[in-house]
């Protein structure tokens, strides 16, 4: 029984050894910091004050021409599939995908110009896939709570099967 209390002892006593001499305690798994959803080239990557509003799950909604009539996206070629996603903050979310492969966000809304982005396949992965709303094209009914008038909705289609709605101030976007 002694030569286990000692065991213990000396267990926590290294471990208590450990901490104080690197000087850092592990941090609580609480405090930890989420990681930014945003890849480099989103124009929300820049602001830390940016948040996620909904997660938008594709799976089992995309790989077919939806009997839906899609938007016309800003491609020079026909679409593989596309699909509708729902209404979000007065907006129709569209995804879609060319023949050539090139993925697409769309926002629709009545009364309202396409907004949309498409970008390179290569680029798909580094945030590059995202449209934006301002602020003022969201219907007051619809805004998100505490959202200001400098803010924008951005709408980044993730490469793990999944649309982020996010808001804040959404810098410039790159070309791609």
């Amino acid at each position: 029984m002694m030569v286990i209390g000692v065991a213990v002892t000396a267990l926590c006593l290294a471990a208590a050894g450990s901490r104080s001499a690197s000087g850092i305690t592990p941090p609580d798994a609480a405090a930890t910091a989420a990681p930014d959803p945003f890849g480099d080239s989103s124009p929300f990557h820049a602001d830390p004050a940016a948040r996620v509003l909904a997660y938008v799950p594709t799976d089992d909604a995309l790989g077919a021409l939806g009997r839906e009539h899609p938007p016309s996206f800003p491609i020079p070629e026909d679409l593989l599939w596309s699909s509708m996603l729902g209404t979000h903050y007065g907006w129709e979310l569209w995804l879609a995908r060319s023949r050539s492969g090139f993925p697409c966000v769309g926002l629709v809304r009545a009364g309202e110009p396409l907004r949309a982005r498409c970008v390179l396949p290569a680029r798909y992965d580094d945030g590059s896939l995202v449209v934006t709303i301002p602020f003022d094209l969201v219907p007051a009914s619809e805004r998100p709570p505490g959202m200001q008038p400098t803010e924008s909705l951005g709408f980044e289609w993730m490469t793990d099967s999944s649309v982020y709605i996010v808001v804040g101030q959404a810098g410039p976007a790159t070309t791609p």
